[in-house]
């Protein structure tokens, strides 16, 4: 005998014809149906019902109890079962899993998996309730209706089709279509159309033999109001009237029917209250029958809850957020996942943590190594390039030649204003003896005039060789592809660096620019000295430009100590200190600052 609390399904409750048809329709499916036995075995923690796939060695898990993550760990059980076609009972820390197979000749497998603490049932109580159950699964579900007649047989299979043709993992408004196409072609109609319960009333979901229809047309709208009169008397409404049926109100119907013969049945749901209404219609000369009736009032209580499930499944806000977040409460409330609970609360502790606990920040940005004082060496004549002894990336020493000037032309230059001051010097002295005075000023003054123009070439010719004011880094310029190109005065010819002296240019950008103040200090790593530090302190804070579509400041520092290894040109990363804050606005107040610019930019 089962202890106290224990609710034998089988012999106590024999499968009759009409308690088969009335429960499948009343227990609403698989999932409604494993609830109630749950509820009845007192002690039950968890259950599942696994139906063998189409394919060899696939399986289908059709419901679970009390949720599916709750239970899945009783998965493999059942396909140990329905492997070796013998029941597998599995103890462990108090609690007995029992999985029992049901093998029916020419249908699809079932497994009921049960779990109960043993501590309430004995091992073999548990084995035997589940053997029990799942006998009357295999008659209720599976097809094994050997013991009904030919009509009540007939009816549970299509009540079967139709529960799997909507339990098919698609999109609701396909499932909907597809319902609505079956039932159109099983009582042979001419159009049905499935309503759900939205806001302002039952809305048309789905029309039979139409992928698409107008909400707008008047035939739409007919239906509609023909679902909301059925919802409000919370029974289904027939036109023409059943001669043993209820008298029901039936204006809208005859306004959607149009001469035809209509049947409305509310969908079970709803909180009770009807989830929707399944609209028929077909040729007046073929009204509907009381049996017709009673079998699509069974199919809404049968498809009702499946199709509301997926419509708030498939929702947007009150959807899948809504079902992963009661998962979510599900699992943090079951006591077989302790490692849940203890991974919040350290996340939990980790958020305090990045929140509460401040450290350095530092603002980063792009530099470049550049000289402190960068001196030009320019033509100092227009002329033509004689020689060139360096180029860019070469370290000169002081007084090192650089390149050199043709100096032909000037030497010819030279040498015709020096012939041309012995000339007037000789006319000058000419003067003289005669004592002609204006004659002799003249003299003196072309003289003068040649004598200047000598010293000018002659001032050239000195620096015609150009050499390196300092020792110095050759930043750019390379003259050996251009030898006898012609130069104009003052064109820049080379750049210069110190090899001491350097100062570091930084582009911060402007997000970050109000926290960088003149002398604060930080550090440098370039990319070509990963393995050193360089410390350095903010000098000046500079105008801004555009990099790289940033707007950034240009920030130059000073390093604090020179580096012989240090090249004009290097680049790297620079970090400034600039205070202490938390590690979780550190790392979000990027995100944070464009979110505002994106509210403010976009605000009325």
């Amino acid at each position: 005998m089962a202890k106290a609390g224990l609710h034998q399904i089988g012999p106590s409750e024999p499968l009759t014809p009409s308690t088969a048809a009335s429960g499948l329709a009343l227990v609403q499916g698989l999932g409604a149906w494993l609830e109630q036995t749950c509820q009845r075995l007192v002690g039950t923690t968890a259950a599942i019902i696994v139906i063998g796939g189409d394919a060899p060695d696939s399986f289908e898990l059709a419901t679970a109890w009390p949720s599916q993550p709750a239970a899945l760990h009783l998965v493999p059980l059942s396909e140990r079962c329905l492997g070796t076609a013998d029941v597998v009972v599995h103890e462990e820390a108090g609690v007995v899993s029992v999985a029992t197979p049901q093998i029916v000749p020419g249908a699809r497998s079932c497994a009921l998996v049960l779990q109960v603490r043993s501590t309430t049932l004995s091992a073999a109580e548990i084995i035997a309730a589940a053997a029990t159950a799942s006998r009357f699964l295999s008659q209720l579900v599976l097809g094994n209706f050997a013991d009904l007649q030919a009509p009540q047989r007939e009816q549970l299979k299509q009540h079967k089709q139709l529960l799997e043709l909507v339990c098919q993992p698609q999109v609701f408004v396909q499932s909907a279509l597809e319902t609505v196409n079956w039932v159109a072609t099983q009582f042979a109609c001419i159009r049905v159309g499935l309503g759900l319960v939205q806001k302002n009333g039952v809305r048309l979901q789905a029309l039979s033999h139409s992928a698409w229809f107008d909400r707008r047309s008047q035939a739409v709208t007919a239906i509609e109001n023909a679902m909301d009169e059925a919802l409000e008397q919370r029974h289904s409404v027939v036109l023409p009237a059943l001669a043993q049926g209820r008298a029901m109100i039936a204006i809208a119907h005859r306004d959607a029917a149009q001469g035809q013969a209509v049947c409305s049945v509310v969908l079970a749901g709803g909180g009770g209250l009807g989830a929707g209404v399944l609209y028929l219609e077909r040729s007046a000369a073929e009204p509907f029958t009381a049996a017709e009736v009673r079998s699509l009032e069974q199919i809404g209580q049968l498809i009702g809850p499946v199709l509301e499930a997926k419509q708030a499944a498939y929702g947007w806000l009150g959807g899948r957020p809504r079902l992963a977040w009661q998962a979510f409460v599900e699992h943090l409330r079951d006591p077989r996942r302790p490692a849940l609970r203890a991974g919040l609360v350290l996340a939990a502790l980790a958020l305090a943590a990045l929140t509460l606990v401040d450290t350095a920040w530092r603002v980063s940005a792009d530099a470049a190594i550049e000289g402190e004082q960068q001196r030009v060496i320019p033509a100092p004549f227009e002329g033509f390039i004689a020689s060139a002894s360096v180029k860019a990336g070469l370290v000169v020493r002081q007084g090192e030649p650089l390149a050199e000037l043709d100096t032909r032309q000037i030497r010819l230059d030279f040498q015709r204003w020096a012939a041309e001051v012995a000339q007037h010097e000789s006319r000058y002295r000419d003067a003289l003896a005669r004592h002609d005075r204006p004659a002799a000023a003249m003299a003196m003054a072309q003289m003068q005039q040649a004598q200047a123009q000598r010293a000018l070439a002659e001032d050239k010719l000195a620096r015609a060789r150009l050499t390196a004011p300092f020792d110095a880094f050759v930043v750019s310029g390379d003259l050996s592809q251009h030898i006898g190109s012609p130069v104009e005065q003052g064109k820049v010819l080379f750049e210069l660096a110190p090899l001491d002296s350097y100062r570091v240019v930084l582009k911060v950008d402007e997000r970050d620019i109000r926290s960088v103040r003149v002398g604060q200090s930080g550090s440098l790593m370039l990319a070509g000295l990963t393995e050193e530090r360089l410390a350095l302190h903010v000098k000046n804070i500079s105008v801004p430009e555009a990099s790289d579509g940033r707007n950034v400041f240009r920030v130059e520092a000073q390093l604090d100590q020179a580096n012989v290894r240090l090249r004009p040109g290097m680049q790297g990363v620079a970090k400034i200190e600039a205070g202490e804050r938390s590690l979780l606005w550190i790392w979000t107040h990027s995100a944070w600052q464009w979110l505002q610019l994106q509210a403010w930019k976009w605000s009325p």
